[in-house]
Formats: C-alpha cells, structure tokens, sequence
C-alpha cells in the first residue's frame, strides 16, 4: 500500500517522557495501514529523538521532523499535516494515548463511511500519571453520529471539538481548507486546527462522531499551562467567539447557543479549576469582567457560571466532591 490510509500526525515539545507512552499505544495497534509523523519544536530535550529512534522498528512508516525554529502549537500542528501522506490526518497531543482497539476503530469508521470530512473521537481521562481513571464531565453527545449540517454538529460537538487527539481529518479536504487566508489568522490562538474543523465541515457536510473511547487524556497536563489560569481562560473564551462568529451570525440561535455551551461549559471549568488551584480575588474580578464583556446577556451565564465565580474555595471544593461521587454512582 503506497499511500497510507491514516497519518498518526504529533507535534512535540519538550515531552519526550510523555511521547514515548503516546507512541507505545500507537506501535501496540499499528498496521501497514498506518505512519506516523512527527515534527518537533526544537529545545533542550535532547531525549526525543532518541525516543523515536526506539520505535522505528516497530513503525516502519516513522518520520520524524526537526522544525528549524520554533513553530509554537499551531504552526507545529499546521507542519506535521504538510507532511502526512496519509488518506486521513490523525491529530495525536504528544501526551495522549490511543485507547486499546482505538486504531481498528477508527479504520472500521472510515471504511464504513464512504468519503468523510472529518471524525471527532470520544476520549477516557486519566490522573496525570495514567495510573487510574480520572472523573470527566459527560458530553452532550452520546452515541454514533453522522452529521450531514454544519449547525448540527457544531453545537452537538462543540464540547470536544476542540480537543486535539480526538480529530480525525480528511487530507484532500484539509489540504482544500489550509488554502483559506483565514486561516493564518487563527495561528497563535491555540484553535488553528479547530477551525479548519469547522472549515471542512462547511464546505463537505459529512462528519462522524464516534462514540467508542478512542483516545486517552491526561488530567493536569495541559499544554497551555504556561498562559496562567487568566490567559488560558481568554484563550477559551476569545478562541471559541472568533470561530463561531466565523460561521454564524452573532444574533443568529445557533451562535448564542454556542455562546451558551461556553460559557457553562469550558468557561466554567477553567473557572472551577482556576479557583480549585487557589487563584486570587484579583483572578476573580478580572475573570468577571471578560465574562461580562462576552456573556453578559446569557442566561447560561447567570444560572451557570457568574455562581461559580462567588463560591468561596472550601464551598466550591465540597461541592464538587459531592457532584462527582454522585456522577459516578449513577453511571455504575
């Protein structure tokens, strides 16, 4: 098979010691159906490439990239697809895995449906150190979906849209999409790969959701980190608005709809996680404030966000116990 059906795609930086487990999951179900590209973000972590070295037996179809300068998350993503041979674009974070039985999945899925634009993946999480399953909020969507209408599926899927390692591309597609001079404008955002999704979509109306756990995700490991609790919930917020307005009208329900899904959603989290960590009364107002500058006119906000951002830190700690042992009684 001269061209390879999936391109499991990884960008990389400086998380040799994460990539190998990303690459064990991938080598334990690889097939001649698959490669696996990676290009790496240079830095001090002279480990990765020998890493990778310890795979290439097991994954003959390896390349590995060495970018000249540092490309940042979005560029690194946008240079490991120009690479891909593959029929599909496998987007894989350096730090995830691919669940038992994930890669025949997804073949089964794409040979099933003929011609598809893209597949978003249901995922499993884990403690950063994938010892134990860690407790992850339900998503709106459920089971298998194939969604033939862009408003459909971005509202339906607007929860795990944006997770890197659970998009599956269609490359001549992508490589139609990449030609957008919008897209450019995305780079820097953290969401280049999220609207090129919804690009895609637009433009091919086929896209699968599947709901078999395909993916693993670490907890505490997020690659943006390094923003501060404040910057990474601007990027949510500002990332999240750009998209939508890029595709619907912002009077229009199916953007304050997305509007709503969120700010009760990502925005929340980000918040509950942010004062978890001990974020300040400075982080608090400042967080209000871009709530407000955005969501102002939601109800979704008042009923499910603006509470949060009140509830002293020891309340909101007891609560979440407590929303979370109930959530795992009623999936037993």
């Amino acid at each position: 098979m001269d061209t390879p059906l999936i391109s499991v795609c990884i960008p990389t930086y400086r998380r040799s010691a994460f990539l190998a487990m990303a690459l064990e999951t991938v080598a334990a179900q690889a097939t001649a159906e698959i490669e696996v590209v990676i290009t790496e973000d240079p830095s001090d972590d002279v480990d990765t490439s020998r890493v990778v070295e310890t795979f290439r037996a097991r994954l003959p179809r390896l390349t590995h990239v060495v970018n000249e300068t540092r490309l940042q998350f979005d560029g690194n993503c946008l240079r490991v697809i120009s690479l891909a041979r593959g029929h599909y674009c496998w987007l894989l974070s350096d730090d995830d895995m691919i669940e038992p039985g994930g890669v025949a999945r997804v073949i089964h899925a794409i040979t099933t449906h003929a011609a598809l634009t893209g597949l978003t993946l249901n995922r499993r999480g884990y403690d950063r150190a994938y010892a134990r399953s860690a407790y992850q909020r339900p998503f709106r969507q459920r089971g298998d979906r194939l969604f033939t209408d862009l408003p459909t599926m971005f509202l339906a899927l607007l929860d795990q849209l944006g997770f890197l390692s659970g998009t599956v591309l269609n490359r001549a597609r992508l490589t139609e999409a990449l030609r957008d001079p919008r897209v450019a404008e995305f780079v820097g955002s953290g969401y280049a790969q999220l609207f090129l999704s919804v690009l895609m979509m637009e433009r091919h109306p086929a896209w699968l959701y599947v709901a078999d756990p395909c993916v693993g995700w670490r907890r505490d490991n997020d690659s943006f980190a390094e923003r501060g609790s404040l910057g990474r919930l601007r990027m949510d917020v500002e990332g999240y608005d750009r998209i939508a307005s890029a595709f619907f009208p912002r009077e229009s329900p199916t953007f304050r709809e997305a509007a709503g899904e969120v700010v009760s959603r990502h925005v929340r989290h980000h918040i509950v996680h942010a004062k978890l960590d001990g974020a300040t009364s400075g982080f608090t107002r400042q967080a209000l404030a871009l709530c407000l500058r955005y969501y102002a006119r939601l109800p979704a906000f008042w009923f499910r966000t603006f509470p949060i951002l009140l509830l002293p830190r020891p309340v909101l700690r007891a609560l979440r116990a407590v929303y979370q042992r109930a959530r795992r009684m009623a999936g037993r």
